[in-house]
């Protein structure tokens, strides 16, 4: 269900804290995400280039498109996914990487020091409550004139 309270927000911090653990084609990843990615990887079609979530959604998703292969990532407030052997791995994939201003969530787990394509954008205004800065309403709200705009 994601990160609904203050409860859930630190079993978050707590589970993104878990021990990173080292794949041997793409090096050190978060343990959880890497282990959901795998388990989701049979399931992906071979024709799906472009992978995209928010949070550990996020996390997930910058994972399986390396270990299936991908033209284009998206994330939306997500945690870091792995180390600098990811980042090489993923040099060549068109990569965006959103944060929302205010979140705490993108500097998860601590154990790693940097996303795969940084700087992260910075989106939304700024806000002190980590709750509200971490919310998908929040990216929603920030995307739906643009993408009016667009179409």
């Amino acid at each position: 269900r994601g990160t609904t309270s203050y409860a859930t927000l630190m079993r978050d911090m707590t589970i993104q804290g878990d021990v990173c653990v080292t794949h041997p084609k793409i090096g050190e990843c978060q343990l959880g995400a890497l282990g959901a990615a795998v388990g989701l990887l049979p399931f992906i079609p071979a024709t799906v280039d472009t992978f995209t979530g928010h949070s550990e959604g996020g996390t997930i998703a910058v994972i399986l498109a390396a270990l299936h292969g991908a033209k284009t990532i998206v994330t939306w407030d997500a945690p870091k996914a792995g180390g600098r052997a990811l980042a090489a791995y993923l040099a060549a994939v068109e990569i965006r990487q959103y944060r929302f201003s205010g979140s705490v969530v993108t500097g998860w787990p601590f154990g790693l020091d940097h996303h795969v394509r940084e700087p992260l954008i910075e989106i939304g205004d700024w806000t002190i409550d980590p709750l509200l800065a971490h919310s998908i309403n929040r990216a929603v709200a920030w995307i739906t004139p643009r993408v009016s705009v667009a179409a």
